[in-house]
């Protein structure tokens, strides 16, 4: 495993665990809400055991949603602070 990249988890020979940063994480989401179905973390569609791609539920596109929205504040945030003079953006 010392090879591998942080994000990287090998779980067994079959399951490989991906973590994804918030840029890559918002890009997943976006385009499952525009396509209105689950993605992987590698982009490929998840499908049932029928070979159907799972859409989207109420609550998963209400939790895809605001995380975007969550992003959109903190570039607002950041863009504001930014602006001022003299004030660090996070800095104590």
């Amino acid at each position: 495993m010392a090879n591998k990249p942080f994000y990287q988890q090998v779980i067994d020979d079959s399951k490989k665990k991906e973590y994804m940063t918030p840029r890559k994480k918002s890009k997943k989401f976006f385009l499952e809400l525009l396509l209105g179905v689950k993605s992987t973390n590698s982009g490929e569609l998840k499908v049932d055991k029928k070979g159907n791609s799972i859409t989207l539920n109420e609550k998963e596109r209400a939790y895809r949603s605001g995380y975007l929205d969550r992003g959109r504040d903190n570039y607002k945030l950041y863009k504001y602070y930014k602006s001022k003079k003299g004030v660090n953006y996070g800095k104590k």
